[in-house]
């Protein structure tokens, strides 16, 4: 489990994929930019993914839809473009607060 929300942290995030078996990511509320790393895609334990109230920008990259454990997705409030990636829709018991007009 990994929660550093509310920190005025800042950066982008990298280099995160070494963190296979974590099931919580919860980096909420802090000023983190940059596009959203495909990396998390490799991280397949992963439950609950929160990065909304940060400044990602970009898409969502196609390999969240590889997190086939994932039981909650929040990206909301960042500067996003695009549509949901193909697939992520399809996350079996997921709760996604996000681009969910496009599922």
């Amino acid at each position: 489990k990994l929660k550093v929300s509310n920190n005025s942290l800042t950066g982008e995030i990298q280099g995160i994929a070494y963190m296979k078996n974590l099931e919580i990511l919860s980096l909420n509320g802090n000023k983190f930019h940059g596009t959203i790393s495909k990396e998390i895609g490799e991280m397949q334990s992963l439950k609950y993914l929160n990065l909304q109230r940060n400044h990602f920008s970009g898409t969502m990259p196609k390999d969240l839809s590889k997190l086939g454990m994932l039981e909650e997705l929040r990206l909301d409030d960042n500067d996003l473009s695009g549509v949901a990636p193909p697939g992520l829709c399809n996350l079996r018991n997921a709760f996604l607060d996000v681009f969910v007009s496009d599922c």
